[in-house]
């Protein structure tokens, strides 16, 4: 079968022109062959990518061109031979083929890098500037405002409140203290009792590096796919590389801390809790998250292009930045997964959907049950007994804070 993959040399091919010569372009193409049953191996090939859940599809092939080296090869040609290299586009399905078609390809440019290309800054990238200088200011001048105050220059002061809010909101900011509340941790009894869960968390984080670093490198080119490939056949490979399916710990993990948290916040207020703590806790987790994901869809709307390059980078990031510019509102209201769904952006933050909309559900949820419930409930109670069902189906994010 052709090689899936086959690259030219990106940095020779963009290398900066002579006086006269015209600039380098490299453009990365997909080639799509057209299907011919009287072919053996068009057979093989269509029989073989069928199995599309462990081979590459080898009826699309990419390729990364230097046009330089493309216009040599052509300019030894004769007309008759370049006309008969021409194929013009066609409709086709990988799933369902016209048995009409003869063995050809038909290619199509996915993105092109010019050596003259010059970096262009809009608007927009000028405000995630804007906002990223704001952002070290504030870090900056709260760091030194929390060490000005710090008379006694022990590290005790970082790990207690200051004696007021107004201090509080000043220090919000402080790299040495967020530092040991990043690295504290809570001595208290139900805290202690929870320590096992640092062992599960660190087992799936584990897997779920481990897993996505495999998914990474099966969309990566390789020279040798026929290798990758074998892998998928063994049932312990096929376990490691859908690694990233231990993701789903994490909704049965968090449920099991948001009810054990929701038990002892009802605990504190005697059972009485109100169905307005559903739209309150929407508007915590609301403003809690969002400030983080918005600056992050503006870094891929704006810069994350311009940090790279190479001959698969700017198709890839292209895109991105194209979805966050279209659709950056639908994330910023966590319906991206029904609004413009066929047009996702930062597919590794997908728990962020599950986790707002599912936090205010358990929330409402749990505080029906516990209405029904005249005596209190202590959170052992909850997490062993028929209420297991309730706890997973919860979402917490991937913090889970103890």
């Amino acid at each position: 079968m052709p090689k899936l993959w086959q690259m030219d040399d990106y940095d020779e091919c963009l290398e900066s022109p002579g006086p006269g010569e015209p600039p380098g372009v490299y453009c990365g193409l997909s080639v799509v062959l057209k299907p011919n049953n009287q072919s053996e191996l068009w057979k093989l090939i269509e029989e073989f990518s069928s199995d599309y859940k462990r081979h590459y599809n080898h009826q699309v092939l990419k390729r990364g061109v230097c046009i330089k080296k493309c216009q040599k090869a052509i300019e030894k040609l004769s007309p008759a031979e370049r006309s008969a290299l021409t194929v013009e586009p066609f409709p086709i399905d990988v799933r369902e083929l016209n048995d009409t078609y003869g063995l050809v390809a038909h290619t199509e440019i996915l993105s092109c890098d010019k050596s003259t290309d010059e970096v262009v800054i809009d608007a927009l990238d000028m405000s995630f500037l804007i906002v990223l200088c704001a952002l070290v200011c504030f870090v900056t001048l709260s760091s030194w405002y929390d060490n000005s105050i710090n008379y006694k220059r022990t590290s005790d002061h970082y790990r207690q409140p200051l004696d007021s809010k107004r201090k509080m909101v000043w220090v919000s900011f402080s790299i040495q203290r967020n530092w040991y509340r990043l690295t504290s941790r809570s001595r208290d009894e139900l805290n202690q009792k929870l320590r096992f869960f640092q062992a599960f968390r660190f087992l799936t984080i584990t897997l779920i590096i481990f897993g996505h670093f495999t998914m990474l490198l099966s969309v990566s080119p390789t020279t040798d796919t026929e290798k990758l490939e074998r892998i998928m056949h063994n049932v312990g490979s096929m376990i490691l590389t859908n690694g990233g399916q231990i993701t789903q710990t994490f909704l049965g993990m968090s449920g099991v801390l948001l009810a054990i948290k929701f038990c002892s916040f009802v605990e504190k207020r005697k059972g009485k809790v109100s169905f307005l703590s559903v739209p309150y806790e929407i508007l915590y987790r609301y403003v809690r998250l969002t400030p983080v994901y918005a600056f992050v869809i503006l870094l891929h709307a704006t810069w994350l292009l311009k940090l790279q390059t190479g001959p698969l980078w700017s198709w890839i990031a292209k895109t991105e930045q194209t979805f966050c510019r279209r659709n950056w509102w639908t994330n910023l209201l966590y319906i991206n997964n029904y609004v413009h769904a066929d047009e996702p952006l930062m597919a590794l933050v997908l728990c962020l959907l599950i986790e707002l909309p599912t936090t205010a559900l358990q929330n409402h949820i749990f505080g029906s049950f516990k209405e029904q419930k005249s005596s209190p409930v202590d959170p052992e109670t909850v997490t062993n007994g028929t209420n297991q069902s309730l706890l997973n189906t919860g979402h917490e994010g991937k913090k889970g804070k103890l």
